[in-house]
């Protein structure tokens, strides 16, 4: 049965990023930041995204870790 939830949790971790891909670039955004994204994989990156170059260059609207977009 763990098994069977690592792999759901798995495809539901794999249809968020593919979702995730989409939004970037709908929005636009450059391979660099898409990389920065899909690297967080804990609330710690998630609070540094901010300190990636390419997210500091341009923040994505939708992000809302760091400071807003100016």
């Amino acid at each position: 049965r763990c098994q069977q939830m690592d792999a759901d949790e798995r495809a539901a971790i794999d249809q968020v990023e593919r979702q995730s891909v989409n939004v970037c670039i709908d929005e636009g955004l450059s391979t660099e930041q898409l990389e920065c994204l899909l690297a967080m994989k804990s609330l710690e990156d998630f609070q540094a995204v901010t300190t990636c170059p390419a997210i500091k260059a341009k923040h994505p609207s939708w992000l809302l870790a760091g400071p807003p977009p100016t």
